[in-house]
């Protein structure tokens, strides 16, 4: 049982840059989020877009891009998170 859980629990993380601009870090974030299980079927109806995590940051002015993902053993997590003013 107790190896069941863990298993089910057990999560992978990467982190990627996606993109950087010339701009000087801002003092913003913003976050755009979904989960997909299996990796292909989407939890959610949620935009993980740039501009969706730009609006949800009230970001004009971008700095930095990462996409993260979480890896966990029936699905994954995909974040995209911008910095910038």
């Amino acid at each position: 049982m107790l190896i069941s859980i863990s298993l089910l629990t057990t999560s992978c993380s990467t982190v990627r840059p996606f993109c950087a601009t010339g701009n000087t870090l801002g003092s913003k974030v913003g976050t755009a989020q979904v989960d997909y299980l299996f990796g292909v079927i989407p939890l959610s109806k949620n935009d993980v877009g740039i501009k969706k995590a730009m609006e949800n940051g009230k970001i004009t002015k971008v700095s930095v891009i990462d996409v993260k993902y979480k890896w966990w053993v029936i699905g994954v997590t995909a974040k995209t998170v911008v910095y910038g003013d």
